[in-house]
């Protein structure tokens, strides 16, 4: 749909605000060509995370052994002064893109994480800035 506002909830996961989006089932890929926001939920406030965009953004969810999409993300992308928070801390670049690892827990999950275009980052009172910038991650 191209009207509105869309809205979608998910149990123990969390919510997700568009003004598009469309999914292909057999790849687990959902694609909003427009601005949006996903907030998780957590009873912890300090793991609730959220982030948003102004242009479009892509999330690929990963597949069971039957080819059905799960919770669990493989690769998500947000392009447009995308913003991304938890914990008070931020990241902000024209493009987000994270690379994750759907078969480790949720809170190591995170492989890749790659900035684009006018980084800035803030945490604990700290604040980086630069054109690009790409981290690495390594599980526990």
């Amino acid at each position: 749909t191209n009207e509105g506002i869309i809205k979608m909830q998910v149990d123990q996961g969390g919510t997700l605000f568009a003004s598009a989006l469309d999914v292909d089932l057999t790849t687990g890929v959902l694609n909003m060509p427009q601005r949006g926001s996903i907030t998780t939920i957590n009873e912890d406030p300090e793991q609730i995370a959220a982030v948003r965009w102004t242009n479009k953004a892509q999330i690929a969810f990963a597949l069971d052994e039957q080819g059905a999409i799960t919770q669990r993300l493989r690769h998500a992308r947000f392009e447009g002064a995308a913003i991304a928070e938890q914990a008070g801390n931020s990241i902000g670049a024209r493009v987000i893109d994270a690379t994750l690892d759907p078969t480790l827990p949720p809170a190591s999950a995170l492989t890749t994480l790659a900035l684009t275009e006018g980084v800035i980052a803030s945490a604990e009172k700290q604040t980086l800035t630069g054109r690009d910038l790409t981290i690495d991650f390594v599980p526990d």
